[in-house]
């Protein structure tokens, strides 16, 4: 991240299926080492490794013989010797030292990026790699490795033992105590007690966002970290204003974990403000057309 963080690597999965990209993660930028991969660039060109089938196994395989297998085998011909690239196994393990992460994969066609991903992670083990929890769907079955510790999950060498999250994450779960940190020390929000225009996706964020800060707020009250949760419930409101921001759904929430902390008052009025928007949204909805409310 130019300026800002250099020694953090972005990388955009969907532009991982461009060569180009790929030839980038080996370059050296300031103090930004290069990202070391087992892939060759005769791997990766011209189409090559569009589509990887994966032929399910009983065996577990480490991940880098799994893939340099992948990398100098033709593949499976399907006919008059057209040849699509196959992972021979779908157990694949990844060692750090004495730990190491088991994956099952269930996905049964791999795209190049979701190949090189893997290839990242087996072989960049000792640099912190982060999924976005915002724009991320396919975690390439590593769900029971990845904690949330903000609006990004890291990925640990050690399964979760965790008890499950009363909101339901995309997966993994919540560190509350680095993501307590990162929330009341680190992170900055900035110009959301503004009012001016947010578009349909920056809306969206805003409400997911808000979603985290609430999941948090219930992890640290199942710790029995009360003042904890307490905190983070008041940083929401106070960071993102529900007079400006719409949220009914998580002032529910919200509003039952502050009477949960005996903050009564409190609870009222984020339930009086939930429900007078759930009414607002109901109205627009009767008086719209059929077509209309097809795509609400």
């Amino acid at each position: 991240m130019e300026k800002i963080r250099t020694d953090v690597r972005v990388i955009n999965r969907e532009l991982l299926n461009n060569s180009y990209t790929i030839d980038q993660l080996r370059q050296t930028f300031e103090n930004n080492p290069a990202i070391k991969l087992l892939i060759k660039e005769k791997d990766y060109i011209n189409g090559t490794m569009s589509e990887v089938q994966v032929i399910p196994s009983f065996d577990t395989v480490d991940i880098n013989e799994a893939l340099s297998s992948l990398y100098n085998s033709k593949g499976i011909d399907e006919h008059l010797g057209s040849y699509v690239k196959a992972l021979y196994t779908n157990k694949f393990k990844i060692p750090k030292g004495k730990q190491s992460i088991n994956i099952n994969l269930d996905n049964a066609v791999l795209s190049k990026s979701d190949v090189v991903i893997l290839d990242i992670i087996a072989n960049n083990v000792d640099r912190p790699i982060y999924f976005s929890a915002w724009s991320n769907d396919n975690f390439l079955s590593l769900e029971d490795y990845l904690t949330l510790e903000g609006f990004a999950y890291r990925l640990n060498f050690e399964k979760n033992n965790s008890q499950t999250e009363i909101i339901e994450q995309k997966a993994g779960t919540i560190d509350s105590e680095k993501m307590y940190d990162n929330v009341m020390h680190g992170f900055s929000f900035k110009h959301f007690d503004k009012n001016i225009y947010f578009n349909e996706t920056e809306r969206n964020i805003i409400s997911y966002y808000v979603q985290n800060l609430s999941s948090l707020a219930y992890k640290l009250l199942q710790e029995g970290e009360n003042e904890k949760a307490l905190s983070v419930l008041n940083k929401s409101i106070t960071a993102i204003p529900f007079e400006i921001h719409s949220y009914p759904l998580f002032l529910v929430d919200m509003a039952l974990m502050y009477s949960i902390l005996e903050e009564k008052e409190m609870a009222s009025n984020l339930m009086k403000h939930s429900i007078k928007e759930f009414k607002r949204y109901m109205n627009k909805y009767f008086v719209a057309s059929m077509r209309m409310q097809a795509q609400q």
